[in-house]
């Protein structure tokens, strides 16, 4: 629905495609697309900027498109990465070009059409991030973008939205920055990013940008006091929960077809978690609260990656399904219409993380119907209310004893997801909507 009448809002509006491109979906890029798409509701005219990982950019831009794709996913050789660095040590006054992108391809779109976005100007940028990344580590400044009317891209758009902690700027924009969570700074353990230059950069945009945006108020309380940033700089928008009505509608005899059929379990009868094995999801715990809980419902792990996880996956591999039905069973990455099915069809949610700067799984599990079971701290307690059973995430017996609750309380579950669908409610795409309004006057 176009909001720009009761908005009045105008102006053009870049978005990184960081996240947008990659092929399977994560916290941000759901959060990235959510942003444009409202952008655009908003009155505003949403623009997208590409990386073109390479040497040079090809003369012929028809195919442009298709380029974007081959080369989102093409590893920088040794090679390149050498004249990255010299190219970015080099010359402290150097700037990234946008080159605007035709705006009709050859490309067959539908299949991509969410990693895509639809938007009548795209630009691209050599070796965006790579570059921008050494650059910042040389000279501890952001990466500038430039527009100019030699490269076609015209005047500079009047704000640019990074949706992650990126190491670059626009020249003669408003530059603003979503910085989800500190996690680099607050669990440095939890992470393979390098601690030094993470601090580095989030300092620097804290200092630089024109105006900071995350999506709770645990994290905007975490900018303020670690970073340093004044409380008029930083803006709390929350995140949307803007499911497709297909999967909130999504016919529960469909769902339980799936559900047994495609993976074998019985409906309502198995616990879910989806997400990166990675040390904040805390997903070792959770695994040893089940099987310290005896509980006789399997849990299924839906993951399709994750990062110094080698005993969460020692772990699966030793506690496989059990001829009662109990154990836990691995799932890769899924199209969403499946994970739609089996979060639907679990018996609960389990989201038991140590640190999170939103915790969409938590609303989404609750706008579909399913009882959730998640941590008592960080933004998880605002996101989830008092609409599941909260635990101690650094207590395994804590998280024991929430699984063994919903595993035997019927009532509960019945009330827990009454209590989910009214508490997702407070996170509807019309609140958000104005939450982003009052931000983007700000810098209007």
């Amino acid at each position: 629905m176009d909001m720009a009448p009761q908005t009045g809002l105008s102006g053009r509006i870049l978005f990184d495609t960081y996240n947008i491109m990659l092929p399977k979906g994560t916290g941000v890029a759901t959060y990235a697309r959510a942003l444009f798409r409202t952008a655009g509701q908003l009155g505003l005219r949403p623009e997208l900027i590409y990386d073109y990982q390479g040497s040079e950019i090809p003369r012929n831009l028809e195919l442009a498109t298709a380029i974007l794709f081959e080369d989102k996913e093409k590893r920088l050789t040794k090679l390149d990465h050498v004249r990255n660095m010299i190219e970015a040590w080099g010359n402290p006054w150097t700037t990234a070009q946008a080159i605007k992108l035709p705006e009709t391809s050859f490309l067959l779109e539908e299949p991509i059409r969410a990693r895509l976005m639809h938007t009548d100007q795209r630009y691209i940028a050599r070796n965006l991030y790579s570059l921008g990344g050494r650059y910042f580590s040389a000279h501890r400044k952001l990466y500038p973008i430039r527009f100019d009317t030699r490269s076609g891209a015209g005047r500079a758009p009047d704000i640019a939205h990074f949706t992650f902690q990126l190491p670059v700027r626009v020249k003669g924009a408003a530059n603003l920055y979503t910085l989800h969570d500190l996690v680099p700074l607050i669990m440095p353990y939890a992470t393979l990013e390098n601690r030094k230059n993470s601090y580095a950069l989030l300092k620097e945009i804290g200092r630089s940008a024109d105006h900071i945006v995350t999506v709770s108020e645990h994290s905007r309380q975490d900018i303020i006091k670690v970073l340093g940033v004044s409380e008029d700089r930083v803006t709390n928008t929350y995140q949307a929960i803007d499911l497709p009505q297909s999967a909130i509608d999504k016919p529960r005899a469909h769902v339980e077809d799936e559900v047994s059929g495609i993976f074998n379990l019985e409906p309502d009868g198995y616990f879910l978690f989806f997400g990166a094995i990675e040390p904040k999801k805390n997903v070792r715990r959770l695994i040893e609260a089940y099987l310290s809980s005896r509980v006789r419902r399997p849990l299924v792990i839906v993951s399709s990656g994750g990062w110094l996880n080698k005993v969460e996956l020692q772990l699966i591999a030793d506690n496989p399904r059990r001829p009662d039905g109990s154990g836990i069973a691995q799932v890769g990455y899924l199209p969403y219409e499946f994970l739609v099915s089996l979060i639907k069809g679990a018996r609960a949610v389990t989201f038991p993380s140590v640190y999170e700067g939103f915790g969409l799984p938590v609303l989404e599990a609750m706008a579909l119907g399913t009882p959730v079971l998640t941590s008592n701290t960080s933004s998880l307690l605002e996101v989830a209310g008092d609409a599941a059973v909260t635990v101690d995430p650094i207590s395994v017996e804590s998280i024991r004893d929430g699984l063994r609750r919903l595993d035997a309380d019927d009532d509960l579950r019945r009330e827990l997801r009454q209590r989910g669908l009214a508490q997702a409610r407070k996170f509807s795409a019309d609140a958000y909507r104005e939450r982003l309004s009052s931000l983007y006057r700000k810098v209007l």
